[in-house]
């Protein structure tokens, strides 16, 4: 290692294949690791063997706070990740004989539960926080226009009728197609929503219309294309689906868990009746450690 580099360790961990590089700093380092992280962040996270390949960085920081950024394959940091905070939690999880974890993002604090459904699986349960769904969303009424415009210029009529929009610290919005082939295409297409932001975009349909117990999805990230999973997206699909449930019975949701199926795996998404928090559960795998010069 010269002189002019930095040696960093890292972590390897994957939740449903949606894969993250775990670094650990301490309080003093903190500032330094995450500039030298988010200059280097493409490099780091690229796929194509000049790189170690992940789909973002995990930034942990455990202090008097187990304090958390996720860093996006551009550089930008992601409001919330359901993939990438379990896989935080179970680090944690790993290491400390405990089954409960606060996290500390973005000014808010995340609750994570380790629990097994059966003998042979472990899953870290989360708190997303509230979702909120199109018209109580003060930016729905502009992502209806792009999607408009979207639909015309795209030739996908079809997108401009079958959409939810949800906020669960990102932004999400859902197709209730049956053909994902064009994710990529409007995916792409829609990250020039809110002023260069992105917006999360998923594409997700059941066999049983939205009263299937199962959703197949697709998922397209902002500031890293297309994942095989994504934790909050899981939420948001189950949030459009109960939304658009309870709007036609008029009843509330019952507490069960919805099947979100992925590419990388089976992602669990609920509503709390006691709280209204979405709540995302699946399992998250440790695959190797390493240090890398920088």
């Amino acid at each position: 290692m010269s002189a002019s580099t930095t040696e960093v360790a890292f972590e390897k961990w994957q939740g449903c294949l949606n894969d993250f590089l775990l670094v650990s700093a301490t309080t003093e380092t903190l500032i330094t690791t995450m500039r030298l992280l988010t200059k280097n962040v493409r490099q780091l996270c690229a796929k194509d063997g000049s790189g170690i390949g992940a789909d973002g960085i995990i930034l942990v920081c455990a202090g008097e706070k187990y304090m958390v950024w996720i860093i996006n394959k551009d550089g930008s940091f992601a409001r919330n990740c359901g993939n990438g905070l379990r896989c935080a939690a179970m680090a944690h999880f790993r290491n400390n004989a405990s089954h409960m974890l606060e996290i500390a993002l973005g000014g808010r604090t995340v609750t994570c539960k380790l629990f097994s459904p059966s003998p042979q699986q472990m899953l870290v349960a989360i708190d997303i926080g509230t979702a909120q769904v199109n018209a109580q969303l003060d930016w729905y009424d502009s992502l209806v226009q792009l999607v408009q415009e979207a639909a015309q210029e795209l030739d996908m009529p079809q997108l401009a009728s079958n959409f939810t929009a949800c906020e669960i610290a990102n932004k999400h919005i859902i197709f209730f197609l049956s053909r994902p082939r064009h994710l990529v295409k409007i995916g792409a297409y829609l990250q020039r929503f809110a002023n260069h932001e992105g917006i999360n975009v998923h594409i997700a349909w059941s066999n049983k219309g939205l009263y299937g117990k199962v959703f197949n999805a697709r998922s397209y990230e902002r500031g890293v294309g297309e994942t095989a999973a994504c934790g909050t997206g899981a939420c948001a699909i189950a949030a459009a689906v109960f939304a658009a449930r309870e709007a036609e019975t008029r009843e509330p949701v019952a507490e069960k868990w919805l099947k979100i199926k992925m590419l990388g795996g089976l992602l669990l998404a609920k509503k709390s009746p006691a709280t209204e928090h979405m709540v995302a559960a699946g399992p998250a795998q440790y695959v190797f450690r390493g240090h890398v010069d920088l």
